[in-house]
């Protein structure tokens, strides 16, 4: 449907304890999204930022200990024209649909997020359309969304081609490169 968005990605953490010293933070120099807590004695981080280099959207979720990043992701949507969510190669979750007429505006716009992640250590696994990830030091999230559009009349766009092809190129960079290239374009702009 028009003007809502394309969906969301849920992440779901299993807290166990007293979380204490939860900070969120928007730093406006880097352009870098933040948040922090402890729990059972583990510092967690969880920086977030959109590359104006990459054109995804970066999460990097990490912890002060070895083995402490757990959570399973998936996606959802108030799209409800020809909508799939599937998990492709134990590492992605996709949404694809499109975003359906108004009225006796056919509107049809073929759409297409995509979220790849990338642990470090630990396990990963899918079952349905949830990824979950278990033990891991830390784990980067890419997120990217498309559609067809190209222009007012033009709708022969690949969301799925653009998506893919942003992701894989993002996630053979380290994070720290990611946030160094998006740190400096930010900065530029």
């Amino acid at each position: 449907a028009k003007f809502e968005p394309i969906g969301d990605l849920n992440l779901a953490f299993p807290i166990t304890g007293t979380v204490t010293n939860y900070r969120r933070d928007l730093n406006l120099d880097t352009a870098i999204a933040s948040m922090t807590y402890q729990q059972n004695g583990v510092t967690f981080l969880r920086e977030i930022f959109s590359s104006p280099v990459d054109n995804v959207m970066v999460m990097r979720l990490s912890a002060d200990q070895a083995g402490k990043i757990h959570f399973s992701a998936s996606l959802s949507t108030p799209q409800t024209d020809n909508i799939s969510i599937t998990t492709v190669g134990g590492d992605t979750l996709v949404l694809h649909g499109d975003s359906g007429g108004s009225g006796p505006v056919s509107g049809d716009l073929p759409f297409e997020s995509r979220v790849k992640i990338v642990p470090q250590g630990g396990t990963m696994s899918a079952e349905g359309n949830t990824l979950t990830i278990t033990n891991a030091n830390s784990a980067l999230i890419f997120i990217d969304a498309a559609t067809a559009f190209k222009k007012y009349n033009d709708i022969s766009g690949n969301p799925t081609s653009l998506t893919t092809a942003r992701i894989a190129a993002a996630a053979v960079k380290s994070f720290d490169q990611l946030r160094t290239n998006h740190i400096a374009e930010h900065q530029r702009l």
